[in-house]
């Protein structure tokens, strides 16, 4: 795999449990990451009360619904 993509490397690195940390990923507050969760607009899964998702699907949600990666985009705006 290539260094971008690091993070994602193995399963457990690449999933993420509970809206806190979905938000987080996503540069978001945990209420916009609940509302996004929960009306679909992400894609994730339940375990029970938490939300699971996974790192690299949500990039890949990302780079598709904004036309690139969530890192150009944050490069471009530094």
């Amino acid at each position: 795999m290539s260094n971008s993509h690091a993070d994602y490397e193995s399963p457990a690195r690449d999933r993420l449990v509970g809206a806190g940390s979905i938000a987080a990923f996503m540069g978001v507050t945990e209420r916009v990451a609940r509302y996004k969760l929960e009306n679909g607009v992400w894609p994730h899964t339940r375990e029970g009360r938490l939300h699971v998702a996974s790192k690299r699907a949500l990039a890949r949600h990302w780079a598709d619904v904004t036309g690139g990666s969530k890192r150009e985009q944050e490069a471009a705006h530094a």
